[in-house]
């Protein structure tokens, strides 16, 4: 259109900069975060959309497991930081990640640990992990089984979860199994909402009208303005 033409020869003076920006910062991971490594791009996915922090020492650290806060925090950004419109009632919830507790929990993403706790600090395994996605999605219905050799051994409420994840290319086994129990680390978190937000990067918006973001790795006049014609 007239329009989106108009924008493109915009952007084509504009975007060189940033994408000059990004070239930048593509090619300085954390020191502990080689390029090759096959969680890279991931990183690079999460941090450039606030998604996730680095740890205190300035090291993404990704072989550290994934407390269970900071999984409610990464979808609460993913969510676009809605406030919740009540205080969830837990003990133990740290002021940083408080809001992003409340909306998770009003949500219904995740619920409590008992005893009035939330479990902050505890690590998340690969099937809850999944099950606060597939929660975060809406609890899509799943079809099918999972293909994984430990399959068995996935608890029952984790079993849709395990399988919608799986139909939609968002988890991927460890030597064939899905290894429900063991803790997923941050460099999993990092590939899984990469995948999570990207096979979702066509939706513009929710099933209740909200907006949601349009993530692309196409920075250029042309690919911006793909963008704003999807969006219009």
């Amino acid at each position: 259109t007239a329009d989106s033409a108009q924008l493109e020869q915009q952007l084509e003076v504009s975007a060189a900069p940033v994408a000059m920006q990004l070239t930048a910062a593509a090619q300085q991971p954390f020191p502990d975060v080689v390029e090759d490594a096959w969680y890279a791009d991931a990183v690079r996915f999460v941090t450039e959309r606030g998604l996730m922090d680095p740890m205190p020492n300035g090291n993404f650290e990704p072989n550290a497991e994934t407390a269970r806060e900071i999984i409610a925090e990464s979808l609460w950004r993913a969510n676009g930081r809605k406030t919740a419109s009540a205080e969830a009632a837990f003990s133990d919830m740290p002021d940083a990640n408080k809001a992003a507790i409340d909306w998770a929990v009003e949500a219904g993403v995740v619920s409590g640990m008992g005893n009035g706790r939330f479990g902050s600090g505890l690590s998340v395994s690969r099937q809850d992990f999944a099950v606060m996605l597939w929660r975060a999605a809406g609890k899509p219905t799943a079809s099918g089984s999972v293909s994984f050799g430990d399959a068995a051994s996935i608890s029952d409420y984790a079993k849709e979860a395990a399988v919608w994840t799986e139909e939609q290319g968002i988890i991927n086994g460890i030597g064939g199994n899905f290894e429900p129990r063991s803790s997923v680390t941050r460099a999993q978190v990092a590939t899984i909402l990469q995948r999570y937000l990207t096979g979702q990067a066509n939706t513009t918006a929710s099933a209740d009208g909200d907006p949601v973001v349009y993530f692309t790795s196409d920075i250029s006049a042309s690919g911006l303005v793909a963008v704003y014609e999807a969006l219009n």
